[in-house]
């Protein structure tokens, strides 16, 4: 579903992002952080239906703003049940909501996951 460039830039956007503790995103942060990434790609690509994923690389097309914060909501809870590793989990509640809205914020119409 995303590409290495796209799982780049979540990346980037994690390490940037104030909320995530700096202890996390020193040593092992440089690690869990890639693996959840891949993992929520993993799992979303095998959940979501193709017509979502193709708007996740579609600026034309969108969701409305109630479709968008239905989905979040919905791919949070859909990824924090599947996702069951004990090292993932202790920094899930942190990073997930941030590969999420990421994913998101390209569903919106006229938007795409980019720089």
């Amino acid at each position: 579903m995303l590409t290495q460039e796209q799982k780049k830039l979540i990346l980037q956007k994690i390490l940037n992002e104030p909320k995530v503790p700096s202890y996390l995103k020193r040593g092992l942060g440089h690690v869990m952080f890639p693996l959840l990434v891949n993992e929520v790609n993993t799992l979303l690509s095998g959940a979501l239906p193709p017509q979502i994923q193709t708007l996740i690389n579609s600026a034309s097309d969108g969701l409305t703003p109630e479709e968008i914060s239905h989905l979040s909501q919905a791919l949070i809870g859909y990824a924090t049940e599947k996702i069951k590793s004990p090292i993932l989990q202790t920094v899930m509640p942190i990073v997930l909501p941030l590969i999420v809205n990421v994913i998101i914020d390209a569903l919106e119409h006229g938007k795409t996951i980019t720089a």
